[in-house]
């Protein structure tokens, strides 16, 4: 990727409508579109990225296509990845071998983690998730349309991220570039399918070297 994406302010936080009307706030924002993790093929199943700020809040919306929402856990910090999910990856400034994991599943489950990862090529890489650690003041969203655990009986799922920054960085100036890369679980059959912003050469989102740049402020 040459450069980094311009985050748009958004005037009013999109949070204050009913998640399921279009027409508000989200229009201003940036978009992007995931696809196949290992090659960056286009995805059987679209998803789009939305993505905006407001003052330190990153505003982000997964609009995830689908006619068969598989998902049951309702327990937060599962292991929300082993069935339909979203997830948020994101580096502050200044940080090298640490950033943090936000996941989200269309019932509104969340697993947050802070990742220390050493960056290490092959078979010596080795990060581990630090699950105690929580985003202050994260609100997070989702909306059904159609029913879950049906095939057939929907057309998607949208989810909603409001995400303090400062949370992330101790209270910091959050301006600057992030590093980031989103991701998509798609559960739509038995066989799992992998979606990223920018692919990582195998189903393996942890591959810092693949992030991507947002610029901040």
């Amino acid at each position: 990727m040459n450069g980094a994406l311009k985050i748009p302010s958004l005037e009013k936080t999109p949070f204050i409508l009913p998640i399921e009307i279009d027409n508000s706030q989200w229009n201003m924002a940036l978009e992007i579109t995931l696809c196949n993790v290992v090659d960056g093929s286009p995805a059987l199943n679209p998803t789009k990225v939305l993505l905006g700020l407001n003052n330190n809040l990153l505003l982000i919306r997964f609009q995830c296509t689908s006619k068969h929402i598989r998902t049951k856990l309702t327990e937060p910090g599962a292991a929300v990845w082993e069935e339909e999910a979203v997830e948020v990856f994101l580096q502050p400034p200044g940080f090298s071998n640490t950033y943090f994991e936000i996941d989200l599943n269309p019932l509104n489950t969340t697993t947050q983690l802070k990742i220390c990862n050493n960056g290490a090529p092959g078979d010596k890489r080795v990060y581990e998730g630090d699950t105690h650690w929580r985003c202050s003041g994260l609100i997070t969203r989702t909306f059904i349309d159609g029913h879950l655990n049906t095939p057939g009986q929907c057309s998607g799922w949208t989810a909603e991220l409001a995400i303090p920054l400062f949370s992330l960085l101790g209270g910091h100036d959050c301006s600057g570039l992030w590093r980031a890369n989103f991701f998509r679980v798609d559960a739509s059959s038995e066989n799992l399918a992998y979606r990223a912003w920018l692919p990582t050469g195998e189903i393996d989102f942890h591959r810092m070297e693949n992030f991507g740049q947002l610029c901040i402020g």
